[in-house]
């Protein structure tokens, strides 16, 4: 393995973030999230009317667009007292369509989004309009997660990422897209981020020697990228570990109290057609904690 300087990014992550909502209960928690986060530049709103839902209703459609609409300017100014640029968006159709496409019209530096929408308990983890997105779209997903709790007999959101930026835990299989993610992860620095956990898991190899081998080499690469970022002004910590790359990853992010689990979408051996590999998706959809698919 050799390693590679990280690829140069020209634009900040939070330069311009789409973020869709359905103005549920844990779509509201995600904006509250996001708002405050220094360096963000520019928020692209979206609500999506599910036209599934309201086939052959055009009036209904018309209310709930002036409804969004109405919803979508209050979100608006929260934003612009915050000092980033705010606009809105109302759109027709499926909805994960309708977000990856916007954001590609929108040019959207990334996505932001809830693990779950307005039916909080369809999916353990992961809703299905975050997984659509995160498997098709080609810009950065940041998925929010939040625990749900019972007080007062109501079901409230409760914040997982007080510190979103504090402890960054970067998975990396050294691979040219692994590169590329952390060049993209590197200008989080302008929104407060300074401490990252690399982490690479070895393959257990066909026996002892060989998983010794692949773990000493991957610490060499991983001290390298160490010193490297500790140059720019980085606090980092490097772990090297053998097993499952999404069991470990999730292992350790929670050993280390990582507030944020970032992973390029793809590494090694994925064939290009699939826009997110095996090992994104598992943690996307297992971790406990706020997770970006960098692309």
């Amino acid at each position: 393995m050799t390693t590679k300087a990280p690829l140069p990014v020209r634009e900040a992550l939070f330069r311009r973030v789409l973020i869709p909502t359905d103005f549920s209960l844990y779509a509201d928690a995600v904006l509250g999230c996001i708002k405050d986060l220094r360096g963000l530049r520019e928020v692209v709103l979206l609500n999506v009317i599910d036209r599934r839902m309201h086939l052959g209703l055009e009036l209904s459609v018309e209310n709930l667009s002036q409804t969004a609409k109405h919803e979508l300017a209050e979100l608006e100014r929260a934003f612009r007292d915050g000092g980033a640029v705010a606009r809105s968006l109302v759109k027709v159709g499926i909805p994960p369509r309708e977000i990856v496409m916007t954001a590609n019209e929108e040019d959207a530096s990334v996505i932001v989004m809830g693990a779950r929408g307005t039916s909080l308990f369809r999916d353990l983890f992961l809703g299905s309009t975050t997984s659509d997105v995160m498997r098709n779209s080609k810009k950065p997903v940041l998925i929010i997660r939040f625990n749900l709790v019972k007080k007062l007999g109501k079901i409230e959101c409760e914040r997982v990422c007080q510190d979103l930026l504090g402890k960054t835990l970067f998975a990396t299989d050294f691979s040219e897209q692994s590169q590329r993610a952390l060049g993209l992860l590197q200008t989080l620095k302008e929104s407060g981020a300074n401490e990252l956990v690399l982490v690479h898991v070895v393959d257990r190899g066909e026996n002892e020697e060989q998983a010794k081998a692949f773990q000493a080499a991957a610490q060499k690469e991983l001290t390298e990228l160490e010193h490297d970022l500790r140059e720019e002004g980085w606090h980092v910590k490097s772990i090297v570990t053998v097993g499952i790359a999404s069991k470990e990853i999730i292992s350790i992010a929670n050993a280390e109290n990582a507030s944020l689990i970032a992973v390029g979408a793809r590494g090694k051996g994925i064939i290009e057609e699939l826009l997110v590999g095996s090992t994104a998706e598992a943690i996307a959809r297992r971790a406990d904690r706020p997770v970006l698919i960098l692309r």
